[in-house]
């Protein structure tokens, strides 16, 4: 099975507890381009499967 990502905008704790409490691990951040935002801070979380 792969690895899974998410993506999370900077300001949406929430969503950021969520996913740490689901047992994805934060892996950075990112400064990018949406169309309907412009430019906005995303941050990336990580599931790695044990095999």
């Amino acid at each position: 099975m792969p690895d899974i990502r998410l993506d999370a905008l900077a300001s949406n704790t929430p969503a950021h507890r969520i996913y740490e409490r689901l047992g994805f691990e934060y892996r950075g951040k990112q400064h990018l381009y949406v169309e309907n935002t412009g430019w906005t801070d995303f941050y990336f979380f990580e599931y790695k499967h044990d095999y």
